[in-house]
Protein backbone atom coordinates (compact mmCIF):
# COMPACT_ATOMS: atom_id res chain seq x y z
CA UNK A 1 0.00 0.00 0.00
CA UNK A 2 1.05 3.36 -0.84
CA UNK A 3 2.37 5.43 2.38
CA UNK A 4 0.42 8.57 1.06
CA UNK A 5 -2.42 6.46 0.50
CA UNK A 6 -2.19 5.13 4.48
CA UNK A 7 -1.58 8.74 5.58
CA UNK A 8 -4.97 9.64 3.34
CA UNK A 9 -6.84 6.73 5.29
CA UNK A 10 -5.52 7.66 8.93
CA UNK A 11 -5.91 11.43 8.37
CA UNK A 12 -9.62 10.54 6.60
CA UNK A 13 -10.46 8.13 9.91
CA UNK A 14 -9.47 10.59 12.12
CA UNK A 15 -10.46 13.62 11.11
CA UNK A 16 -13.80 12.88 10.42
CA UNK A 17 -15.56 16.20 11.94
CA UNK A 18 -13.32 18.94 13.58
CA UNK A 19 -12.43 18.76 17.53
CA UNK A 20 -14.26 22.31 18.38
CA UNK A 21 -16.52 24.29 16.08
CA UNK A 22 -17.75 27.66 17.19
CA UNK A 23 -19.30 30.66 15.36
CA UNK A 24 -16.78 33.28 14.19
CA UNK A 25 -19.22 36.07 13.76
CA UNK A 26 -22.83 36.82 14.59
CA UNK A 27 -24.98 34.89 12.07
CA UNK A 28 -27.21 36.14 9.82
CA UNK A 29 -30.34 34.14 9.30
CA UNK A 30 -30.45 30.39 10.19
CA UNK A 31 -27.38 28.50 11.43
CA UNK A 32 -26.55 26.59 8.42
CA UNK A 33 -26.15 22.79 9.72
CA UNK A 34 -22.88 22.10 6.45
CA UNK A 35 -20.18 21.57 8.96
CA UNK A 36 -16.94 20.90 6.72
CA UNK A 37 -15.42 17.37 8.18
CA UNK A 38 -11.71 18.67 7.66
CA UNK A 39 -9.59 20.56 5.82
CA UNK A 40 -6.32 20.58 3.91
CA UNK A 41 -4.04 22.40 1.30
CA UNK A 42 -2.33 20.74 -0.95
CA UNK A 43 -0.10 20.63 -4.22
CA UNK A 44 0.84 18.15 -6.85
CA UNK A 45 4.47 18.14 -8.65
CA UNK A 46 3.14 19.52 -11.39
CA UNK A 47 1.65 22.50 -9.90
CA UNK A 48 4.93 23.31 -8.23
CA UNK A 49 6.16 23.45 -11.67
CA UNK A 50 4.10 25.47 -13.00
CA UNK A 51 3.44 28.64 -10.59
CA UNK A 52 3.46 26.37 -7.22
CA UNK A 53 -0.35 26.57 -6.91
CA UNK A 54 -1.88 25.12 -3.60
CA UNK A 55 -5.89 23.18 -3.87
CA UNK A 56 -7.43 23.64 -0.43
CA UNK A 57 -10.81 21.09 0.23
CA UNK A 58 -11.67 19.08 2.52
CA UNK A 59 -10.01 15.49 3.09
CA UNK A 60 -10.53 12.87 0.74
CA UNK A 61 -13.24 10.07 2.40
CA UNK A 62 -11.93 6.47 3.27
CA UNK A 63 -13.90 5.26 0.22
CA UNK A 64 -12.46 7.76 -2.18
CA UNK A 65 -9.13 6.09 -1.95
CA UNK A 66 -8.27 3.53 -4.12
CA UNK A 67 -5.27 1.16 -3.80
CA UNK A 68 -3.16 3.48 -6.77
CA UNK A 69 -5.51 6.69 -6.81
CA UNK A 70 -7.25 9.68 -5.39
CA UNK A 71 -10.90 9.51 -6.67
CA UNK A 72 -12.10 12.71 -4.93
CA UNK A 73 -12.99 15.16 -7.61
CA UNK A 74 -11.68 18.18 -5.50
CA UNK A 75 -8.59 16.33 -5.10
CA UNK A 76 -7.53 14.30 -8.00
CA UNK A 77 -8.67 18.34 -9.80
CA UNK A 78 -11.67 16.95 -11.98
CA UNK A 79 -10.66 13.37 -12.38
CA UNK A 80 -8.48 10.83 -10.84
CA UNK A 81 -5.37 11.68 -9.44
CA UNK A 82 -2.13 8.84 -8.17
CA UNK A 83 -0.50 9.18 -5.51
CA UNK A 84 2.84 9.56 -6.78
CA UNK A 85 1.49 13.04 -7.87
CA UNK A 86 1.44 14.59 -4.62
CA UNK A 87 4.42 16.90 -3.76
CA UNK A 88 3.05 18.45 -0.34
CA UNK A 89 -0.10 18.31 2.02
CA UNK A 90 -0.67 20.75 5.06
CA UNK A 91 -3.12 19.57 6.91
CA UNK A 92 -4.10 23.26 9.34
CA UNK A 93 -4.87 22.92 13.20
CA UNK A 94 -7.66 25.75 12.02
CA UNK A 95 -9.55 26.50 9.65
CA UNK A 96 -12.62 28.72 8.96
CA UNK A 97 -15.44 27.89 6.68
CA UNK A 98 -18.48 30.46 5.83
CA UNK A 99 -21.52 29.60 4.05
CA UNK A 100 -23.25 32.18 2.14
CA UNK A 101 -27.08 31.87 0.57
CA UNK A 102 -29.77 33.93 -0.68
CA UNK A 103 -32.70 32.12 -1.45
CA UNK A 104 -36.63 33.05 -1.81
CA UNK A 105 -39.03 33.66 0.78
CA UNK A 106 -42.72 35.35 0.98
CA UNK A 107 -43.74 38.95 1.00
CA UNK A 108 -42.29 42.14 -0.71
CA UNK A 109 -39.03 41.39 -0.27
CA UNK A 110 -39.04 38.24 -0.87
CA UNK A 111 -35.02 37.21 -0.27
CA UNK A 112 -33.82 35.64 2.74
CA UNK A 113 -30.30 35.91 3.43
CA UNK A 114 -28.32 33.28 5.71
CA UNK A 115 -24.43 34.07 6.23
CA UNK A 116 -22.82 31.91 9.20
CA UNK A 117 -18.79 32.03 9.47
CA UNK A 118 -17.08 29.41 11.53
CA UNK A 119 -13.82 28.51 12.95
CA UNK A 120 -12.90 25.15 13.40
CA UNK A 121 -10.18 23.16 15.11
CA UNK A 122 -8.51 19.99 13.98
CA UNK A 123 -6.96 17.20 16.00
CA UNK A 124 -3.73 17.25 14.48
CA UNK A 125 -1.47 16.20 17.33
CA UNK A 126 -3.47 12.93 17.48
CA UNK A 127 -3.43 12.53 13.82
CA UNK A 128 0.64 13.01 14.55
CA UNK A 129 0.23 10.40 17.29
CA UNK A 130 -1.23 7.75 14.88
CA UNK A 131 1.15 9.00 12.28
CA UNK A 132 4.09 7.76 14.07
CA UNK A 133 2.26 4.27 15.17
CA UNK A 134 1.97 3.85 11.41
CA UNK A 135 5.78 4.95 10.84
CA UNK A 136 4.44 7.74 7.91
CA UNK A 137 7.41 10.39 7.75
CA UNK A 138 5.80 13.87 8.87
CA UNK A 139 6.38 16.99 10.39
CA UNK A 140 4.06 18.83 13.00
CA UNK A 141 4.33 22.39 14.33
CA UNK A 142 2.04 24.20 16.72
CA UNK A 143 0.13 25.26 13.10
CA UNK A 144 -0.14 22.36 10.64
CA UNK A 145 0.55 18.60 10.05
CA UNK A 146 2.55 18.48 6.55
CA UNK A 147 4.06 15.90 4.45
CA UNK A 148 6.42 16.78 2.44
CA UNK A 149 8.08 15.03 -0.76
CA UNK A 150 10.69 16.99 -2.30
Amino acid sequence: MHELRTFLIVAARHLNAPLRSALAVEPIGEINPYIRRSAATFTTFDCLAFGAVYLYGELPLETELFEEWIGDFAWGTGGPMRYDELAHILIPRYFEQETFCVSEGEGPNNKVETRNEWKHEQDIAGLSELLKQASIDHSLTEWALEIKRF
